[in-house]
């Protein structure tokens, strides 16, 4: 029974281990391509250049979101409440969410924004 047990386990975890790990990966990525992105930006608002500088933000947008809902969905929520992990991973979570919350309300309203001002 004890080897069952151990065995249902292991069958359990393993592909929970897995999924935390590729979506993980995977939003690591989309984090790294934000901050290419950023960099696109800054130079697009610096040269006033509104249509590039909202490409660029777009963008870092998209990537910020994708991140987050990656290392939101129920497995990670779930797994935040793990033993010696958890906090890792709820860490993980909510700088995902951090980083997109301000992306979404501040950066792409700050490039609209100083182009229009050097505009005029």
């Amino acid at each position: 029974i004890f080897a069952l047990c151990v065995g249902c386990l292991v069958a359990v975890l393993i592909p929970i281990a897995v999924w935390l790990t590729i979506t993980g990966a995977i939003a690591g990525y989309e984090l790294r391509g934000a901050s290419g992105s950023v960099r696109q930006a800054q130079a697009a608002v610096s040269a006033g250049d509104l249509a590039q500088a909202n490409k660029a933000t777009a963008g870092v947008g998209q990537s910020t979101s994708l991140a987050a809902d990656l290392v939101n969905d129920p497995i990670w929520r779930v797994a935040a409440y793990a033993p010696l992990l958890g906090a890792t991973i709820q860490t993980v979570s909510v700088t995902a969410d951090s980083l997109n919350t301000a992306v979404q309300a501040s950066l792409k309203p700050a490039a609209r924004s100083t182009c229009r001002s050097w505009r005029v």
